[in-house]
């Protein structure tokens, strides 16, 4: 069955949705200086699973909202940040340690982006 929604209703949705984007991009700067701190603790070997694991929770939250709000780019980053360090089921090695950091600074270039157009 399909309902549809009358405008009043759609106008309310349409605020909420430019809410939810405002916030996003109020955000991408932290969230941005966060996955940089994250990246110089990564070459931290005794912090390296630890560092490892806050980045894939901060890449799957990234990966879901930026896509919801449209930041397909961003998404599809963090998606491949946090599918890379999902595959390796055992400790990063140094091979995975440069290969994450390439997916991280490419993340952070693309939140760049966003912030110097806001």
């Amino acid at each position: 069955m399909v309902q549809w929604v009358d405008s009043a209703k759609s106008a309310q949705l349409d605020a909420g949705m430019e809410r939810v984007r405002m916030r996003f991009f109020r955000s991408l700067a932290e969230r941005k200086k966060r996955f940089s701190d994250l990246l110089g603790a990564l070459h931290v070997s005794e912090r390296r699973a630890e560092t490892a694991d806050i980045l894939k929770q901060e890449a799957h939250s990234l990966h879901g909202l930026s896509g919801i709000v449209g930041c397909s780019d961003i998404s599809a980053g963090a998606a491949a940040l946090e599918q890379r360090i999902e595959s390796q089921l055992s400790a990063l090695g140094q091979d995975d340690v440069a290969e994450v950091a390439a997916l991280v600074a490419g993340l952070l270039e693309t939140m760049g982006q966003y912030l110097d157009a806001g």
